[in-house]
């Protein structure tokens, strides 16, 4: 998580209704080892009944153990079944669940802003992260999804506590997916293609000079474990292999493919 999502991450810790809090507070000090990484509070213990309470003592004795509780997980039949419906404000941000009956790509089935699952608990308790599936495909499982409807920038003050700028190694993993796609397969929306892929596809299908389809049956990209191979990586994508451009765009780089394309369809000024 280091390596691939730096300061956008957290430890995990569910809470168990019946259990002292501070021997809680203990258990998960000793497993989460750096106190720096924030903690979701997944609050739902179906064998001991919860409270507002019992909620607000459980965060302000991690909070008091040094520790900071990025996000509190609270589905709102647990809040409503279980725990009378207190009132939410003043705690961290809520991260509600309310699934869709669909499964497939996260981007595709998930619901809208106007999703029932994005309304308030009660004045002063936005959902500020939305599972939306546990049956969103990723790499070939079914795992959760979920959906934060704010800025790159307000999802790391979520996770990290404080407004900070994204940094290289950030940047450099999005060129990185936003060329490659999720996981290196492609992009859902362009057939499971890469950017060079699908222009090489579009290119052939409107019979611009040299465009040849891609090479068949290739497997997902591997993500580069370094910053610096990953820059690689984005400079072949858009320059194409050492800068000489991609065969399967007639030898061009990304920007000339497109300036052909364009070209070829009679937009003004290519």
């Amino acid at each position: 998580m280091q390596q691939h999502f730096p300061g956008m991450f957290c430890g995990y810790h569910f809470a168990r209704n019946g259990d002292p809090i501070n021997a809680q507070v203990a258990n998960l000090k000793t497993h989460l080892g750096d106190p720096s990484i924030p903690v979701m509070l997944d609050y739902e213990d179906p064998d001991a009944r919860g409270s507002g309470a019992n909620l607000r003592a459980l965060v302000d004795a991690i909070h008091s153990a040094g520790l900071r509780v990025c996000a509190v997980y609270l589905p709102r039949w647990y809040w409503r079944d279980h725990m009378g419906s207190p009132p939410l404000n003043n705690l961290p941000p809520l991260w509600n669940s309310h699934y869709v009956t669909a499964s497939g790509y996260a981007s595709v089935i998930y619901p809208g802003k106007g999703f029932a699952g994005w309304a308030n608990y009660t004045p002063g308790a936005p959902v500020e992260i939305l599972q939306f599936s546990d049956q969103g495909q990723v790499a070939g499982r079914l795992v959760d999804v979920n959906a934060y409807e704010g800025t790159l920038d307000g999802l790391r003050t979520l996770f990290s506590g404080a407004p900070g700028e994204l940094s290289v190694d950030d940047c450099v993993l999005d060129f990185w997916l936003q060329l490659l796609g999720p996981a290196g397969a492609g992009w859902p929306q362009l057939n499971n293609r890469s950017v060079v892929d699908a222009l090489a596809e579009i290119g052939l299908h409107q019979g611009v000079p040299g465009m040849v389809p891609p090479p068949a049956g290739a497997a997902p990209a591997p993500l580069p474990a370094s910053t610096a191979d990953r820059a690689r990586d984005v400079f072949d994508q858009i320059r194409g292999p050492d800068g000489n451009g991609w065969n399967q765009l007639g030898n061009r780089s990304i920007v000339d493919a497109i300036a052909a394309l364009a070209h070829q369809l009679g937009v003004p000024g290519y």
